[in-house]
């Protein structure tokens, strides 16, 4: 059994969603070739395999794969436990970006998690909507999509995805974004998140890398810029605790002291350099 509904495309948007459907294949139902567009299915019922990347998959209720446009793909469902799975095709300029919010890439292609009722009712909420195309579908149609967008985003901070090829893309990335985002009030949980990591090994695999964990990096990132600030401007030091992210100045001064050994006040006596514009 196969259903499916295509959308009509005015105009060209970051993200658009072009059709959706469902299936209850039968054993050893397969697909093999190159789309000009995105695809991702969700398995609700069953299991089957997906060879991508030069990588096979076995997959199960709860996961979903991606196929991105003009990758080679190959999905069969099992024979003796066929799946039943639905999908949503889009396009966008964004869409790439999208994904990479939930670690979703090219090479990282399956989302693995237990299966959700939630998410399985909003796959058939997008099917009713574009089924009856009413009153400004188009709107419902693309709240929907990101709505399960957020929902495979919200499962997935219990997943641990192994994958050896990007850890080591993982570290330089989040030291570009504390750099970036350094005075505004981060969490780990929110860096995690940026990466589209597990907070918890996230955080494990932080400290393997950099010897200290991700609290300690971010607090001696912002005491360096200060130190900086303290030499090389007139800024007043709640100023410079504002400005490198701190909004107690109390516990700027407690942190800067645990770290330096000296109040900001005795380190500027000590390192105050005349006439010097502070730089990036």
């Amino acid at each position: 059994m196969i259903e499916e509904c295509y959308n009509s495309i005015q105009s060209d948007s970051d993200l658009n969603v072009t059709f959706t459907g469902r299936e209850m294949c039968r054993p050893l139902h397969n697909f093999f070739g190159i789309r000009n567009h995105y695809v991702v299915h969700y398995i609700v019922k069953g299991e089957g395999i997906l060879k991508i990347n030069n990588k096979t998959y076995h997959l199960v209720p709860g996961c979903a794969f991606y196929i991105f446009p003009g990758q080679k793909n190959f999905y069969q469902a099992a024979k003796n436990n066929p799946w039943t799975y639905k999908w949503i095709g889009f396009v966008g300029s964004k869409a790439d970006q999208t994904l990479a919010l939930m670690n979703i890439t090219r090479d990282n292609p399956v989302y693995s998690c237990e299966y959700s009722k939630e998410i399985d009712d909003l796959f058939d909420m997008l099917f009713y909507i574009l089924k009856t195309c009413s009153n400004g579908f188009q709107i419902k149609v693309l709240g929907t999509f990101y709505l399960i967008l957020t929902k495979f985003l919200d499962n997935a901070e219990n997943i641990i995805i192994e994958d050896t090829n990007k850890k080591e893309d993982y570290i330089p990335t989040i030291l570009k974004f504390i750099k970036i985002n350094y005075q505004r009030n981060i969490s780990v949980l929110q860096m995690a998140n940026f990466l589209g990591l597990n907070r918890s090994y996230f955080s494990s695999l932080f400290k393997k890398k950099m010897n200290m964990n991700i609290q300690e990096y971010l607090i001696h990132y912002r005491i360096d810029k200060a130190k900086k600030m303290l030499s090389h401007t007139n800024y007043n030091i709640s100023e410079i605790a504002f400005s490198i992210g701190y909004n107690d100045y109390y516990s700027f001064i407690k942190s800067f002291k645990k770290i330096t050994g000296f109040t900001p006040k005795e380190y500027r006596k000590m390192h105050i350099i005349d006439a010097v514009q502070f730089m990036e």
